[in-house]
């Protein structure tokens, strides 16, 4: 039997439940068990199969229940973590305000929390995965929908309602996050092209053959998912982008593509220092290394102006690049104006919810909207 602090995991998402045992350092004991998860039936349905998952994790880790250190349950949002209820949940409609707390908790004795997925991916790969080491990490999960979530100095942006980086109502394209960036989205894409319903699984399987249509999904898929992801990027100025979820496991049909368009999204100064990558199945030895923006044809919007005729346009020779890429790092050499605003006032620090190299104050542990998970 295993010794040490356990605890179970559980994912649960709109196609599937899976649950494991892990130890202190992310590391998983035994098998991760998955089921159905019935989303299209009952409500107990979904219900006994996430017990059973819970069930079975814990055997065949040699664990029982009572001796866990509790239940951690990632599962998609909207949803009120502290209440422990999921609310109107587009993947899990049978769940519409459902005490998943509550219900779990009464069926074992050990302490159960809830937390959206995306947040859960987010904080596992900032603590154990890709992101170690990064002050901000932008986690992303392509699954049934779209979950991402961000972590901060080590703690999960949640927002004071706990719907940060909830998207699914935004737009990309003119559709739902939901619809384009997840598997959803890469199967929406098939039918376009080709006019027939198969799922991920089956598009991966055509792609691994060199079957053109398949290939060619997986390219616009890239392109689609750079464009939502991208403005996040652009937004949190992240070190590392990871993703995750189902589509992930066929990172190598798009994840070069996915690389180099999100960069384009990117100012300039982040460009060479950008991670993105896919999820780490098991605690990382080390973290990835940046890729720098190296090719102004794949990479770089300014390597040329639609309204000059595909000729550079003076926008594209910024300061920090010595020509239309991002071809060596870029480091400052002047302070911010909010730096030199705050030290003309006598300020310790500006910023909250930074923590990069140029000042690392960020906010304090209380702060509205940044919660730890766990």
């Amino acid at each position: 039997m295993t010794t040490g602090k356990l605890a179970i995991g559980v994912d649960l998402g709109g196609t599937k439940v899976a649950a494991g045992v892990f130890d202190e350092t992310g590391a998983r004991t035994g098998d991760l068990v998955t089921l159905p998860a019935a989303a299209e039936g009952p409500a107990s349905a979904t219900r006994d199969n996430l017990l059973e998952s819970i069930r079975r994790a814990a055997a065949g880790a040699g664990v029982p229940i009572e001796r866990l250190i509790g239940v951690g349950i990632g599962a998609p949002g909207p949803l009120d973590p502290r209440a422990g209820v999921i609310l109107q949940t587009p993947n899990l409609p049978n769940l519409r305000d459902y005490p998943l707390v509550e219900t779990v908790a009464g069926e074992f004795d050990t302490r159960v929390a809830l937390s959206n997925d995306g947040n859960c991916f987010a904080l596992a790969e900032a603590a154990f995965g890709a992101g170690r080491g990064q002050s901000i990490v932008l986690g992303v999960t392509l699954g049934t929908g779209c979950g991402i979530g961000i972590v901060i100095n080590g703690q999960v942006l949640e927002g004071p309602r706990a719907c940060a980086a909830e998207v699914y109502r935004a737009e990309v394209e003119g559709l739902s996050y939901d619809a384009v960036v997840s598997g959803t989205g890469l199967r929406r894409l098939w039918r376009e092209r080709v006019g027939s319903e198969v799922d991920g699984a089956e598009i991966t399987r055509r792609a691994d053959t060199g079957d053109e249509d398949a290939l060619s999904v997986f390219g616009a898929f890239a392109d689609s998912a750079a464009l939502g992801l991208g403005n996040f990027a652009a937004l949190l100025d992240p070190g590392v982008v990871v993703i995750g979820g189902s589509v992930a496991s066929a990172w190598r049909h798009f994840g070069d593509r996915l690389d180099k368009r999100l960069r384009r999204y990117v100012a300039g100064p982040a460009c060479d220092e950008l991670i993105v990558c896919p999820r780490v199945s098991e605690p990382a030895p080390v973290r990835p290394e940046p890729r720098p923006c190296s090719s102004a044809a794949d990479v770089s919007p300014r390597s040329a102006d639609p309204d000059a005729g595909g000729r550079e346009s003076p926008r594209s020779r910024l300061p920090h690049c010595g020509a239309t890429s991002c071809v060596r790092p870029w480091r400052r050499s002047v302070p911010f104006p909010a730096e030199v605003t705050a030290r003309r006032r006598g300020l310790p620090g500006v910023g909250l919810f930074t923590g990069d190299r140029h000042h690392r104050r960020g906010p304090s542990p209380g702060a509205p909207g940044l919660r730890t998970v766990g």
